[in-house]
């Protein structure tokens, strides 16, 4: 609580790459729509933002720019959590979970972690050392989310989750943007074929 008032709640996405893709642009959108009484960062674990424009201006973009598998990564998010000092970390899919999931473990104060599992693409199977790493990052996460049922039973199934765990956000519609068009009764015409 601050002199003017509480302080607004500052969530840290980590996302593996901001490339313009759904989970990146799903993001933006909620960033967009959450805007007054939270505050956002984004920590972008590899590759350039291509999606700035996306986003709000008061979006702080950290670029992380990290090789893969790079042992300091860890480091260098636990630095960030200390310095942007978030209310809250959100992982977003498989490729920022267990880099943020660890790197958190090493920050002070540990903030409370949700992961967002968007989805896998095409992959039919998962492999044995993403389940069984699964298996464990689901023990230190606060919050798991997925988009729908299909996905939270096969969380379960497949990676391990704690199906009780498991909570369903679906993906929003914006119904200002996407609203049918009121059509007038009787402005039609009827054209026999």
């Amino acid at each position: 609580m601050t002199a003017a008032g509480p302080e607004r709640l500052h969530v840290l996405h980590v996302i593996s790459g901001l490339g313009a893709g759904g989970t990146e642009l799903t993001m933006a959108r909620v960033i967009r729509g959450l805007t007054g009484p939270m505050r956002h960062s984004i920590a972008c674990l590899r590759g350039p933002c291509q999606i700035g424009e996306h986003l709000p201006g008061e979006t702080d973009i950290h670029c992380l720019d990290a090789r893969p598998n790079e042992p300091q990564l860890l480091f260098r998010l636990a630095k960030l959590m200390r310095t942007v000092r978030p209310s809250v970390v959100h992982a977003r899919n498989w490729g920022a979970w267990p880099d943020i999931a660890i790197g958190r473990l090493l920050a002070r104060p540990t903030p409370p972690l949700v992961f967002s599992f968007h989805g896998q693409g095409d992959s039919p199977s998962v492999p044995f050392r993403r389940r069984l790493a699964s298996r464990v990052l689901v023990r230190t996460t606060t919050h798991l989310f997925t988009l729908s049922e299909q996905s939270r039973r096969m969380l379960a199934a497949v990676w391990g989750w704690p199906a009780r765990r498991g909570e369903i956000i679906p993906n929003g519609v914006d119904t200002e943007r996407f609203t049918p068009a009121v059509v007038p009764r009787g402005s039609g015409r009827l054209v026999s074929g």
